[in-house]
């Protein structure tokens, strides 16, 4: 008989690799953040694994930030433009890997 611990162990891992990996060959977990010094070496990196493997899967999370000079959202939220503020920052990160792997793949 199986430990239930084990069970749920080999379910969670099992429910873990369909979410990070759904069968679309390799998986690029890109954490993009305009603000840290090393997002040029992870937006790098991404447009690598996309030249490598032009089937694979990169999954694009952008972290969002107030706009420069602002510390918080707060006073997005309460004019009620932050959504779109987020949104807008949202496709900027989008079109510029976009436009990466575009260029490299010209070359």
């Amino acid at each position: 008989m199986t430990n239930p611990i084990g069970r749920r162990l080999d379910r969670l891992e099992s429910h873990v690799e369909n979410e990070t990996n759904p069968g679309y060959g390799p998986v690029f977990e890109l954490h993009d953040d305009p603000r840290d010094p090393d997002n040029a070496e992870r937006l790098a990196e991404a447009v690598q694994f996309r030249l490598k493997h032009p089937h694979g899967m990169i999954i694009h999370r952008i972290i969002i930030s107030p706009p420069e000079g602002h510390s918080t959202w707060e006073q997005f939220h309460v004019t009620g433009t932050s959504a779109e503020i987020a949104k807008q920052q949202a496709a900027e990160c989008s079109a510029k890997l976009d436009a990466m792997i575009t260029k490299a793949s010209v070359h």
